[in-house]
């Protein structure tokens, strides 16, 4: 999912993709967050053109509008940023385990400064930069989960044994 005047993507990893799963994942992740939008384009595909997410359309509100089959212009954005998306989602070390790198993935596309808006999607929608330092782009890329051992080894850091 991404706003086409914000830019801000949201990506959510789903057990399948039935016409149900899609709504219940988009009202979780972007209704809840940004509230219900005037409209809404999908591709042709059978999850959005089954009489269900009519339904959830009308419920909610917002106009659907479905793109133009093999007329990959009509939904270009998107398409980029699948591009990103897979790509370094493949990076990864472990592509097996790529939900738990998504997180630190969006942040890094979020924080990208687009050519055409001046900013990034994080500055427009938060009006603040987010400082990645070089954590996302010159380094190899490090969970948060990876961290806490850096920190037990570190000279600063108190151990449980020595007293406080």
């Amino acid at each position: 999912m991404i706003d086409r005047f914000i830019r801000w993507p949201v990506a959510v990893p789903v057990s399948d993709t039935s016409a149900e799963t899609v709504a219940f994942s988009f009202l979780q992740h972007w209704v809840s967050n940004f509230g219900i939008p005037t409209s809404v384009t999908t591709d042709r595909g059978s999850q959005f053109q089954c009489n269900f997410f009519s339904e959830f359309s009308a419920l909610f509100g917002f106009h659907h509008i479905s793109t133009t089959a093999y007329h990959p212009c009509s939904k270009g954005l998107v398409e980029r940023f699948y591009f990103y998306l897979k790509s370094a989602l493949t990076a990864q070390m472990n592509p097996s385990s790529w939900s738990s790198s998504l997180p630190l993935i969006l942040l890094a596309i979020r924080s990208t400064i687009k050519k055409d808006l001046q900013c990034s999607p994080a500055e427009r929608i938060r009006y603040i930069y987010i400082y990645i330092r070089n954590v996302v782009y010159s380094t190899t890329l490090r969970l948060p989960v990876n961290w806490f051992p850096l920190l037990a080894h570190s000279p600063n850091h108190p151990s449980h044994s020595s007293p406080v």
